[in-house]
């Protein structure tokens, strides 16, 4: 992703024009006493919650180019909260030392804007930083839980909506579209003698049991199952001329075309099929290969 997304930059002006408002309406950590001290104090307010607007977005340059983190809610929790403290932590540190500083400059003068390290005695020291570091870890605690659900939510849209078109796809009338340079039947040899000679076009899914793979496939309306002495790796060969025959999970092939049905998230799907109970899991690594081979097939 080479850009942020607009909902990101949407996400990150509410929450400054949030940190605005919960400033200046509930009066936090002392802000009751700067407002009665200072004649313009509210501009100051405005000019925090802007440069609380662009920490956010340097610190998500830092995570979506550095990290390389961006904002993607097809991908699990899992990652949205590593991005969660890649943006969180960064954003807090600075955040507390601009607030410090600017503050400090505003009361004392530029002059003394160490004061931030100091002691009351004049002494180098993080009493200060501390001190603001826990006023911006509190008000972050805010931000963060609001992240959270928002994007919770999304991930949940984004993957219903793709469960969604998935099984929309899956729905539609299934047409095998033959390549006439390939033969109509396959000869499947097992590493002993056994073989079995069938369309393709017929198989149902392919599992991987130790030695042995069990080939499910329909004769006519009837449901049939032969068992071979070889790996999934060597089916997987002789079939790949046929690209409706995918990789699903390691001990697992399926027919695209007997898919019923897709359940799951992006952390591993369960798929349905014709004819048959057996539920077939979609591994976490295959998910993205799954989803761009149903793509490519509705497409042509």
């Amino acid at each position: 992703m080479k850009h942020i997304p607009r909902v990101v930059l949407t996400d990150y002006l509410i929450y400054s024009i949030g940190f605005f408002l919960f400033i200046v309406l509930l009066e936090p950590f002392g802000t009751r006493d700067f407002i009665k001290a200072n004649a313009n104090p509210y501009n100051y307010y405005v000019i925090e919650a802007i440069c609380f607007f662009l920490i956010l977005m340097l610190c998500e340059l830092f995570t979506s180019f550095l990290c390389h983190l961006p904002a993607d809610y097809s991908q699990p929790m899992e990652y949205q909260v590593r991005r969660l403290l890649c943006l969180a932590i960064p954003c807090m540190l600075i955040n507390t030392v601009f607030d410090g500083e600017f503050f400090v400059i505003i009361r004392y003068g530029w002059e003394h804007w160490d004061y931030l390290w100091r002691d009351n005695d004049g002494n180098m020291a993080l009493q200060w930083f501390c001190h603001d570091l826990k006023e911006a870890v509190s008000v972050g605690a805010f931000v963060i839980a609001y992240y959270i659900f928002v994007t919770y939510n999304r991930v949940q849209r984004y993957q219903i909506e793709e469960l969604q078109s998935l099984n929309s796809q899956f729905e539609a009338k299934r047409q095998t579209k033959r390549n006439p340079t390939l033969p109509e039947k396959v000869r499947l040899q097992g590493k002993s003698k056994e073989t079995i000679i069938l369309n393709p076009s017929d198989i149902l899914y392919i599992e991987s049991v130790s030695n042995y793979v069990n080939i499910v496939f329909f004769t006519g309306q009837d449901l049939m199952q032969k068992r071979l002495r070889c790996s999934l790796h060597d089916i997987e060969d002789m079939l790949s001329p046929y690209s409706f025959i995918i990789h699903i999970h390691r001990a697992f092939l399926v027919n695209l075309n007997f898919i019923t049905q897709v359940s799951g998230n992006a952390a591993g799907y369960k798929l349905q099929l014709f004819g048959s109970e057996k539920v077939l899991p979609v591994s976490k690594a295959n998910v993205p290969a799954f989803r761009e081979r149903v793509l490519d097939r509705q497409e042509k």
